[in-house]
């Protein structure tokens, strides 16, 4: 909550001269409060070429230094989300800003976890009732699933030939098409989350190709001066160029998306959440990506032993600690396709359902009857450990931006 003693008028009790139009610059600094952040904005924004600007910047980056110190002072988890809440509204372009957001967010995973029933995704609203699994009574049983036989998995295992990659344009994101076919999707394995389940079978029928990486910087620059895309997102101080783009909304794609299908003349659209799944096993029944958990780093940029996460994997180390890589970082899948797991969350075309129990088989998008409004998201991110690293593990958000969520695309091919 913000600091009630703000007071955002800048001259009120000012001595200027009674002849002044205008109070000048050192007569406004006179009646700043320099402890009061509304004033000392408002002073910068009228007078941030004076030379009391710069007084007037350290002095609010000694109030953003402590009101993140409240943060990290605050006895007890509650009282740490509420302040990382209050240092958000106060400064949501601080320095803490990234760190902030990542706190919150976690602390919605972990309140997602700890529901006992039916494991609503993060970002879910914890004063609902939650209706129980669609096609089980008992949550217990759903946990206790047995991993689906070897048999039916041979019965639906594509073929994983690689194709080539290719582009539509130069600015154009590389994509690869993958193989028509069958897979099961959800826990294969017997170990996953209610949500997750039923195990079923979907057919990818249409040939499409979907994108090589996550789209990246670069490749929204490109939108952005061709003059489609107005918004240019902020890269945290990692770099732009080959790394992905991150704080972007599911929204926020549309432009891109409806700027490349016109540049090339083919449909450009956001995977379903099946044809993300079908693109992320390219044939593999395992729930992660590698073997073990010392496997993870050579595939994921996840949150490995260099990072400051409490859950990072303290097996192996990425090279990349608390921010995303480059695009094609990481050793690709059988398709061909980098960094499904990790790196960034991946926007899917779908909507939040609590379980698979009416969904599509043809691979399309279930955007009906949802149980939330909420995108669902894939493959997790730089800041998440293991367990969010399962092929099948499913994770939604409402629509907005933050620094772990991108996207890929789809190319419907003709």
């Amino acid at each position: 909550m913000a600091d009630q003693s703000e007071n955002p008028s800048l001259a009120e009790g000012s001595d200027a001269a009674p002849n002044s139009s205008e109070p000048d610059a050192d007569q406004v600094w006179e009646q700043v409060a320099t402890d009061n952040l509304t004033s000392l904005r408002a002073f910068l924004q009228e007078f941030g070429e004076s030379e009391h600007a710069p007084e007037a910047r350290s002095l609010i980056q000694r109030l953003d230094d402590a009101a993140w110190e409240r943060v990290s002072a605050s006895d007890g988890h509650a009282a740490r989300i509420a302040a990382a809440e209050e240092y958000i509204e106060r400064f949501p372009d601080g320095t803490r800003t990234t760190e902030a957001n990542q706190l919150l967010a976690s602390d919605e995973e972990d309140t997602a976890e700890a529901s006992t029933v039916n494991h609503p995704p993060p970002g879910a609203d914890t004063n609902q009732t939650i209706d129980p699994p669609i096609e089980t009574a008992d949550a217990d049983e759903i946990s206790e699933t047995p991993p689906v036989d070897a048999s039916a998995k041979e019965d639906v295992r594509p073929e994983t030939t690689v194709a080539t990659p290719f582009q539509d344009c130069p600015v154009c994101p590389q994509v690869i098409a993958v193989p028509v076919g069958e897979f099961l999707m959800g826990d294969v394995s017997g170990d996953g989350d209610a949500d997750e389940l039923p195990v079923h079978k979907v057919s990818i029928g249409g040939s499409v190709a979907i994108g090589v990486h996550e789209v990246t910087f670069d490749e929204w620059g490109a939108c952005v001066a061709d003059g489609a895309c107005s918004y240019e997102p902020d890269d945290m101080g990692w770099g732009r160029g080959r790394r992905p783009v991150i704080n972007v909304s599911a929204s926020d794609t549309d432009s891109y998306l409806t700027w490349l299908s016109g540049k090339t003349g083919y449909r450009y659209r956001l995977p379903s959440e099946a044809e993300w799944e079908y693109a992320a096993r390219a044939g593999n029944f395992e729930s992660y990506v590698g073997r073990t958990e010392a496997d993870i780093c050579q595939y994921a940029n996840a949150a490995d032993a260099s990072s400051k996460y409490r859950w990072r994997n303290q097996l192996c180390e990425d090279g990349f600690p608390d921010r995303s890589a480059p695009a094609g970082s990481f050793t690709a899948n059988a398709f061909g396709l980098h960094d499904m797991m990790g790196n960034v969350w991946e926007w899917t075309a779908d909507c939040w359902h609590d379980g698979y129990g009416a969904s599509p088989t043809d691979g399309g998008a279930w955007t009906e009857n949802c149980d939330k409004p909420d995108h669902i998201l894939r493959g997790g991110a730089f800041s998440v450990d293991q367990t969010k690293l399962r092929v099948s593990y499913r994770y939604s958000y409402s629509d907005k931006r933050l620094p772990f969520f991108g996207f890929r695309v789809v190319r419907e091919n003709p």
